[in-house]
């Protein structure tokens, strides 16, 4: 099923003290999918701050996984370049054992929705939590959280983490690392190959004037 259900609702996430508003869609089929649109008013209209709009049942191409043999699945999310191994109770899958290999790449869309102030500063994060599936819709193996953090007029993902069963931490990621990363990488570029190229280019101009 798709949304049959949803819900508004105020709340100061910004530290402004100002309510926001918050539109809730809630998917009555089993993965429980929520979507949520955050609005602030600036200028006496409503502006868009925050998106979390799932991809479908599925989030196909992003995840891979593969049952690596003793009671371990091997986890990638490709999106952030996130590589982990997942160790499943073995209690879960007495007389099952031959399906373990049929474990597909199957991440549930967002099915709860966090909202607290993780660090204390007065503005809230959004934590979206996804269950990651085994043999069976059935048998959640982990789950995948992504906090969102206020950054300049809009909210962005600034952290990935995967837990197993039980909640406890199998990896975590900053993602924002990750643009750090990039920047510098195309700081590097444009430095080493570009300004060179450029910064000849302009005197052969300037020769070919005089």
């Amino acid at each position: 099923g798709r949304y049959f259900l949803s819900e508004v609702k105020f709340d100061d996430i910004d530290g402004d003290k100002k309510p926001e508003g918050f539109l809730y869609f809630y998917s009555t089929g089993t993965a429980a999918e929520q979507n949520l649109y955050i609005y602030k008013i600036v200028n006496e209209l409503w502006k868009e701050i925050f998106v979390l709009q799932s991809p479908g049942n599925l989030d196909y191409g992003r995840f891979k996984f593969k049952y690596i043999g003793d009671y371990k699945v091997s986890f990638y999310d490709k999106k952030y370049d996130l590589k982990a191994t997942i160790e499943l109770d073995k209690n879960n899958y007495i007389d099952m054992e031959d399906m373990l290999t049929y474990i597909s790449d199957w991440v549930d869309p967002e099915a709860s929705i966090e909202i607290k102030d993780i660090d204390n500063d007065g503005i809230k994060e959004i934590i979206a939590n996804q269950r990651v599936i085994g043999i069976a819709h059935t048998d959640i193996i982990g789950y995948l959280d992504t906090t969102y953090k206020l950054i300049g007029s809009g909210y962005e993902a600034v952290k990935i983490t995967l837990s197993n069963i039980n909640n406890e931490l199998i990896i975590e990621k900053s993602i924002d690392d990750d643009w750090q990363e990039f920047l510098q990488s195309l700081e590097n570029r444009v430095i080493n190959f570009f300004l060179p190229r450029l910064i000849k280019y302009l005197i052969r101009i300037y020769i070919i004037k005089l």
